[in-house]
């Protein structure tokens, strides 16, 4: 008897109803995008449409704009079998094409009438890093879950930016990552996600393809933070005792772009290895931060990898894998961005 191959499956609400079983016959491509970090998750549909029943002169289910969207993944037997909620979209963007007569929508967990996108200006004084983020979300009606480094801010503006710009750049500079929706904000210390295992190995066998490329260019394996001490009235350079590089690196699934981080580098680095951060720091333990950040982020942006496989709903942004099998690139990596892709055939 032979074994039954899993099947990929999903569940969709369109305006509060199931369509999936509705429009099966006419799906030719969902892809859904999970981001890591500062940008939108992203569904897009692609919908046969040759009777016009889409987009035809008296279509009845002509998509608008602003409509909400569910999806759920996952396959119909075997060890992944049941379904992965992939979160909830807005209709963003319709296409009309032809021929063949087709209607693509593209959808975003954090649309243009979402709250984060709302922008504006505001000035924090002596505020800690948590309260300023909780703040800025509050502005939105939004409220924001998760860890964020305990730093404390003499002064902090937000400049005509959007509530997700914003916070992506307090992200980017003290080392959290951002991550927004329709039902609020989650944001984590960037070295809490990569201090965590991997969740699970993925073998040179189980890869249809791959791209791996090790750079060093703009890399840094350490940082020296120049920055003004307004007690003193004087510039400082901070530079802290060398630690052992991270392993750390970004992954798209299972159509995958990865990053590893600096393990493979060794020795003490070089004048070449080392950014210098001018940007502005109040004191020395945010100048510790800034150099811890660099660090990771250069560690991360040492090598990339694209690697296209099985799709697996339980990987999502934010967890650690591991590259086995890929000789000398394999090690932990960090995903970054997970591209769940189904078409027909």
């Amino acid at each position: 008897m032979e074994a039954r191959i899993p099947k990929p499956v999903y569940s969709m609400s369109w305006r509060d109803v199931n369509v999936a079983a509705d429009i099966s016959e006419f799906l030719t491509e969902l892809a859904y995008t999970d981001n890591m970090h500062g940008e939108a998750d992203e569904l897009s549909i692609t919908l046969e449409d040759s009777q016009g029943f889409f987009s035809g002169a008296k279509a009845d289910f002509y998509p608008k704009l602003g409509d909400d969207l569910s999806l759920a993944i996952g396959y119909d037997s075997g060890p992944l079998e049941g379904y992965w909620s992939a979160g909830s979209f807005v209709v963003d963007e319709i296409k009309v094409q032809g021929p063949p007569d087709q209607v693509t929508m593209r959808a975003l967990s954090v649309s243009g009438k979402n709250p984060l996108r709302q922008r504006g200006s505001k000035t924090w004084t002596k505020s800690k890093l948590r309260e300023i983020a909780k703040s800025a979300a509050a502005g939105g009606g939004m409220t924001i879950a998760g860890t964020l480094p305990d730093i404390t801010l003499a002064r902090c503006t937000r400049n005509n930016e959007s509530i997700l710009e914003f916070l992506t750049r307090l992200g980017d500079e003290w080392g959290f990552i951002v991550k927004g929706g329709e039902g609020g904000i989650v944001a984590h210390s960037l070295g809490d996600i990569l201090s965590q295992g991997a969740y699970a190995t993925i073998r040179r066998e189980d890869v249809a393809d791959y791209d791996i490329v090790q750079k060093i260019t703009n890399t840094p394996r350490d940082a020296v933070v120049r920055y003004w001490d307004i007690n003193k009235k004087d510039k400082i350079m901070h530079t802290v005792k060398d630690r052992a590089p991270v392993p750390v690196g970004k992954v798209p699934l299972p159509n995958s772009r990865a990053q590893q981080a600096g393990g493979s580098q060794t020795g003490a680095p070089s004048a070449a290895d080392v950014a210098v951060i001018l940007d502005r720091v109040e004191n020395e333990a945010q100048a510790e931060q800034r150099r811890a950040v660099r660090r990771l982020r250069g560690g991360m942006q040492s090598a990339e990898a694209t690697v296209r496989l099985m799709g697996d709903p339980r990987l999502r942004a934010a967890m650690n894998i591991m590259l086995e099998g890929f000789g000398a690139v394999s090690g932990p990596y960090v995903i970054v961005r997970a591209k769940h892709h189904f078409s027909r055939g």
